[in-house]
């Protein structure tokens, strides 16, 4: 989910800054239009200048043609200043809009230049003089179209040459004129009005300077935290390094390099040893600093080029390319390298206040241009990984193509077992469990898979691989509803109602959330007797929270379930548990009844378990009993309830209700 959020925000950031970037552009066509209107600025007050200038000094008096020759020019002067005023006001609103754009902008800066085009065909209409009306037109028109395109700095000094050339054409030009008073208050008008457009746009254009600044300011940070994005979509927030992803992409591009140059690469996966005990006794910050300073040395022992990334947790990869175009040769550098890594991360370091000593598990594998694709590259230096884990922790192992092999088994198998599931491919076998009058007392629910093609696979096979995985649940569930159900059909058979039926539970069934309303929901919809019913713990489930233990298993002795301890001895059972919990029986691994005869160990923990046993009040059972001779060590050690093959080996449903309809009591031996 994370990912994702973070993925829809960095293309959100770049489809605002595209849209900044376009609105940069339109601010570009806006900025040209300012420039324009500058230009009117210097036009319109230095025309109207220039002929008051002219009325006063320069025009002879009491001429009726040139009175009528400047009425008219004057008429075209007040007519041209209103119709900038009222032109400018609609760009100054135009211009405050933000959703004008380029081709807005160049519409009005073409109708303006229009509007003084205009304004040279009149000038040189009532002139008198043909050659002042082509130097107006001349200078008015293309002047004005030309030099607004150019900045102010550079366009201002051109424009205001350019008109006191065109006044000297004007006053050389007219017949001996005299001016009048009238033209006089106009020029003076259309020069206050000119003059109070000319502030309007020059207010607007500083504005508009602003405004671009500080959309230049906003698209720079935009960009900056887009920089920030892409470098975190690619990058480990706690060390700085590389993620996954990333990883990923320099792989497939060191991938893509080897096969064209021919050179070898290599990954080492890096584990660190015990660091959940870390995370654990001394909190996730201290961990958090030895990540970091995991990173930094890492990154220390690797070259310019190579790659050092976190993948999560406390798993590292390092990725080095352009090693030797040899297999050899290139073993040998990763094995240098390596070796410094280790030697590095086994050096102290200082958590807080205290020194921490950290080891590294390294797993390797090599690549060359004809290596798989990066996802079996990183499943490869993890199998070899979890290889240097199994050889006793801190150690180097290079990839084992065998172990691959296992692995590639394991996973069809897992995947068969998965279909298995789906389609109900699996069948209880029933272990009788004799009492001391040599009678069935009970069964122990066991397990068995027919499959289409592998035929009858073993539990030994295939549960541990379940119990990697949440299919441990499903089959859990599935286990404890069938031996429900037969509790519930054996009710009602005379010569096994008495049957009581053990059902192994895993750890990790165990300590689902809901697993006391799953069993409890179990029993009340096959209507089995809850007395009868057996669950068997392993050891393991020790080393977890023993109060959450405790409590489940009250809340379902409270119904009338009882408990045994499967393979007591092996595992991690304390004196201090075996006293609180509230258990009803021990079972004796089989691997202490197989050799209890030959081997005096056994024969002393076979015989202290059922003293264990009798002192706290429970009953005991020994598995894996297959002679007589075990049978009666067993009775005189005390114990007197027994499974194994000296009886019968497990039994489908149906050979098991006739065994044990049949069966005959066993001598009690002697």
């Amino acid at each position: 989910m994370h990912a994702d959020s973070s993925i829809r925000q960095f293309l959100n950031w770049t489809r605002t800054i595209r849209r900044n970037y376009d609105s940069v552009q339109d601010q570009g066509a806006i900025q040209s239009l300012r420039r324009f209107l500058i230009t009117l600025w210097f036009f319109v007050p230095l025309e109207c200048l220039l002929a008051l200038w002219f009325g006063l000094y320069r025009a002879p008096a009491d001429e009726p043609a040139v009175q009528r020759w400047a009425s008219n020019l004057l008429l075209i002067h007040s007519i041209t200043a209103v119709i900038t005023l009222v032109l400018a006001l609609v760009v100054v609103r135009a211009l405050n809009r933000p959703q004008l754009k380029t081709r807005t902008a160049v519409v009005l800066q073409v109708l303006l230049c229009s509007i003084y085009l205009l304004y040279g065909a009149l000038v040189s209409a009532v002139d008198l003089s043909i050659g002042s009306g082509i130097a107006s037109f001349i200078l008015v028109s293309f002047g004005i179209a030309g030099l607004s395109l150019m900045p102010p700095k550079i366009s201002t000094p051109l424009f205001g040459m350019a008109f006191l050339v065109f006044a000297q054409l004007l006053v050389r030009a007219s017949p001996s004129p005299s001016i009048l008073l009238s033209m006089q208050i106009n020029s003076f008008a259309a020069s206050v009005l000119a003059l109070i457009v000319s502030m309007i746009i020059w207010h607007q254009y500083a504005k508009g300077v602003l405004l671009l600044r500080e959309l230049s300011r906003n698209n720079e940070e935009l960009i900056n935290t887009q920089l920030e994005l892409e470098h975190l979509a690619g990058h480990d927030a706690l060390t700085g390094q590389p993620n996954r992803r990333l990883l990923h992409d320099r792989l497939s591009q060191a991938l893509a390099s080897s096969a064209r140059s021919g050179r070898t690469g290599a990954l080492l996966f890096i584990d660190l040893d015990n660091f959940k005990l870390l995370n654990d006794t001394r909190g996730h910050d201290i961990g958090d600093q030895l990540l970091q300073a995991v990173a930094r040395r890492l990154s220390a022992c690797v070259r310019r080029g190579d790659t050092v990334a976190r993948l999560g947790g406390d798993e590292f990869v390092v990725m080095l390319v352009n090693l030797s175009d040899t297999q050899h040769g290139a073993v040998m550098q990763v094995e240098i390298v390596a070796e410094k890594i280790l030697g590095t991360l086994n050096a102290p370091y200082t958590l807080g206040a205290q020194e921490h000593l950290s080891t590294p598990s390294i797993g390797i594998t090599l690549f060359d241009r004809y290596a798989e694709d990066a996802e079996e590259l990183m499943k490869r230096a993890d199998i070899a990984m979890y290889q240097a884990k199994d050889a006793g922790r801190n150690r180097i192992r290079f990839f084992d193509p065998q172990m691959q092999a296992q692995v590639d088994i394991e996973q069809a198998l897992k995947s068969d077992l998965r279909e298995g599931i789906a389609q109900g491919q699996f069948s209880l076998h029933y272990q009788p469990q004799i009492d001391a009058t040599g009678r069935i007392a009970g069964a122990e629910a066991l397990i068995r898979w027919y499959h289409p093609a592998r035929g009858m696979v073993s539990p030994a096979h295939f549960i541990p691989l379940a119990e990697e995985s949440d299919m441990i649940l499903s089959i859990g569930q599935w286990v404890l509803e069938s031996a429900c159900r037969k509790l519930a059909q054996w009710s009602t058979n005379p010569g096994l109602e008495h049957i009581s039926i053990a059902v192994n539970v895993s750890a990790r069934q165990f300590r689902h959330a809901d697993f006391v309303e799953q069993v409890l929901g179990v029993i009340a919809q096959t209507a089995a007797n809850p007395c009868r019913l057996k669950l068997e713990l392993t050891e393991s489930l020790l080393v977890q929270d023993i109060e959450e233990l405790i409590e489940k298993m009250q809340r379902l002795k409270t119904r009338g379930i009882s408990f045994s301890l499967d393979d007591f001895g092996t595992g991690y059972s304390s004196l201090s548990y075996l006293k609180r919990l509230p258990l009803d029986q021990l079972k004796i691994d089989q691997s202490f009844v197989r050799d209890v005869l030959t081997d005096s160990n056994d024969a002393a923990i076979a015989q202290t378990i059922v003293a264990l046993a009798n002192s706290l009040g429970l009953e005991v059972i020994a598995e894996g009993v297959e002679t007589q001779e075990q049978r009666q060590f067993l009775a005189a050690s005390g114990c007197l309830s027994y499974e194994g093959y000296l009886f019968s080996k497990p039994l489908p449903e149906d050979a098991f209700e006739r065994f044990a309809q049949q069966q005959q009591p066993l001598p009690i031996p002697g």
